[in-house]
């Protein structure tokens, strides 16, 4: 579960929210390695609506080659889905893709206090329009 759209540090990347890896064929996701365990989506205040997407790839040996996460903080779970495909490509086959949308709400800046982070606020200054 990644958000597309929800990196706040200038490290490029996407935001890991959950990773479940190695998931056996025909099994459920408890049979895999949880790699990220589950952090709701955080769209900061301003910043308009996030992608969250699921991705499953499909595999028939165990993938070794991941990417390392610090998931306790949210600049721990910043990853390059692209360099992660681009690296696995001959492992690893896209199975399915979905995702929804969401935006800012007043849980973001809760959960984000409980992380010890402060809740930052954007604003997008309209410039005048132009004088015929």
């Amino acid at each position: 579960m990644v958000n597309l759209d929800g990196n706040p540090y200038e490290k490029e990347g996407e935001v890991a929210h959950w990773v479940v890896a190695n998931i056996p064929d025909g099994k459920s996701i408890d049979d895999g390695e949880e790699l990220v365990p589950y952090l709701e989506p955080l769209p900061f205040c301003g910043t308009g609506y996030h992608r969250i997407a699921f991705i499953l790839f499909r595999h028939e040996k165990p993938v070794k080659s991941l990417p390392l996460f610090y998931s306790e903080t949210l600049a721990g779970r910043i990853f390059s889905m692209s360099a992660m495909y681009k690296q696995n490509e001959d492992l690893i086959t896209p199975s399915c893709a979905t995702f929804f949308q969401t935006t800012y709400e007043i849980s973001v800046k809760n959960r984000l206090h409980k992380m010890g982070l402060k809740s930052p606020i954007y604003e997008y200054q309209y410039n005048e329009a132009p004088k015929p």
